[in-house]
């Protein structure tokens, strides 16, 4: 679905088709998509660089003057577009805006209503009740950003089961049958790019620390409701977009 979206925002822009484009995007998962796209011909400015919080976000001369300079911005719903894209539209009018997100589902942020428990095991493993998501078929990226330098853990364990009901109340239902899978079962090893499905549904995401981001690939096979159950070390990692 990017891909499209990319290709036919870059197509539009007809008197660049044969010279470089200059795009921004607001956050790195952009940047790896435009530029797999655009390869040579397409050169990318990130306006939030891993690390920096979108709620305090303010951006440099340096991305300004790029900003100036821009054929295209590829804006993607994150929060501190709401307070700088009309200026950077005003600052460029000439840019082409092109919505990054149309046609695309976004899942729904779960109320929290469980706080973490620890299981007594020879592993001493705290994790965290995510909730339930409601979530469409289809290929959905979930990206985890460096903070200050460095993950906050190398790896993090993570659960996803399909379930039948619609509120945090189903968590109850499928308690002891999550925590068996959680505790017993040998996850399954992921590493950047990989993809996770409900049917193979216990993983530990690994993290790699050689790139600012990590980004897994959540592959829904069917529509539905959806369970997460966590390491609690996510608390301390700043998911920087699920798409």
């Amino acid at each position: 679905m990017f891909k499209k979206i990319v290709f036919s925002s870059m197509i539009g822009l007809n008197g660049f088709l044969y010279a470089n484009i200059n795009a921004v995007v607001s956050i790195l998962p952009q940047q790896t998509f435009v530029e797999k796209i655009g390869g040579d011909q397409v050169h990318v400015t990130t306006m939030v660089k891993p690390g920096s919080d979108p709620h305090t976000y303010s951006p440099k001369p340096s991305q300004m003057v790029a900003l100036s300079k821009a054929d295209v911005y590829f804006p993607i719903k994150v929060e501190f577009e709401n307070a700088w894209l009309d200026k950077f539209a005003y600052h460029n009018q000439t840019m082409k805006i092109s919505d990054m997100t149309k046609g695309v589902n976004f899942i729904p942020l779960a109320k929290p209503s469980y706080s973490f428990e620890k299981k007594k095991s020879t592993q001493n493993i705290l994790y965290e009740w995510a909730g339930i998501f409601k979530l469409k078929k289809g290929t959905y990226h979930w990206s985890f950003a460096k903070v200050s330098g460095k993950y906050a853990d190398p790896k993090m364990k993570f659960l996803m089961l399909q379930v039948t009901g619609k509120n945090n109340e189903e968590i109850v239902k499928y308690k002891k049958s999550a925590e068996a899978l959680f505790y017993s079962t040998e996850a399954s090893i992921v590493r950047d790019g990989d993809i996770l499905n409900a049917q193979q549904s216990f993983y530990e995401l690994t993290f790699d620390e050689t790139k600012d981001q990590t980004i897994f690939t959540l592959d829904i096979k069917q529509s539905g409701n959806y369970l997460f159950l966590q390491n609690i070390c996510l608390l301390n990692l700043k998911i920087k977009s699920i798409f």
